[in-house]
């Protein structure tokens, strides 16, 4: 199990994007992070947690279904006109939640831990994690989609 990286440390990592995860030449064997991923998720009592996260320079990350998924190279295919706003928060920022408005459906295609191309739907509270994890995996922080109110309340 690895520690999540709080924001406080500074690291970079968690503003930049991240490149793909390479099958033929790993950073990480794809067995070895999946369950990395998922046991550090639930150790910390997270509903998803990216690899950069945990200071793995990889598109990868876990979210907390039933059962818990490692999405490698996660791409949006689509996102329903349908937005809801909740409150997010983040490991990597610890107490700290933030109104935002997310599309409430999602498309995504991605990749398990065999390499092998999954197209799933989520919809809700996994469409909502989905879409959090991915921004990480593109170095943007969650409370920047943020309306300017809650920004600044931030």
């Amino acid at each position: 199990m690895k520690r999540v990286i709080p924001i406080g440390d500074n690291n970079d990592m968690l503003r930049q994007v991240m490149p793909e995860y390479n099958f033929a030449n790993p950073i990480k064997d794809a067995s070895e992070l999946n369950t990395m991923l998922i046991n550090t998720m639930k150790d910390q009592k997270g509903v998803g947690l990216a690899a950069n996260q945990i200071g793995i320079a990889t598109r990868a990350f876990a979210i907390h279904t039933e059962p818990p998924e490692v999405l490698f190279n996660p791409k949006i295919t689509f996102a329903s006109e349908e937005e809801v706003v909740l409150e997010e928060g983040c490991l990597s920022y610890p107490g700290v939640y933030v109104k935002i408005k997310r599309p409430k459906d999602i498309r995504v295609r991605y990749k398990n831990l065999h390499g092998n191309i999954i197209t799933k739907k989520y919809t809700g509270l996994a469409a909502r994690c989905v879409q959090h994890e991915i921004d990480h995996l593109d170095g943007v922080e969650y409370f920047k989609r943020a309306h300017p109110i809650h920004q600044e309340r931030f």
